[in-house]
C-alpha cells in the first residue's frame, strides 16, 4: 500500500481524494493545504515554501 500526498484544496482535489480513499492500494492520504471537506478523508500535511 502506498501513502499519497495531494497538493491543493479545491473541488478537483476533493474528488481525487474521495476516489483514492476507496482504493485498496492506497494506505494513508495526506493533503496540503486541504479544506474542511477533505479532512474527512485525508490528514493535512504542512509544507513550507523556501526560495
Amino acid at each position: 500500500m502506498k501513502n499519497v500526498l495531494v497538493v491543493g484544496g479545491g473541488g478537483r482535489e476533493h474528488a481525487i481524494i474521495m476516489k483514492l480513499a476507496e482504493s485498496k492500494h492506497v494506505g494513508k492520504l495526506y493533503c496540503t493545504p486541504g479544506n474542511a471537506g477533505i479532512s474527512k478523508y485525508a490528514e493535512f500535511f504542512s509544507v513550507s515554501e523556501e526560495v
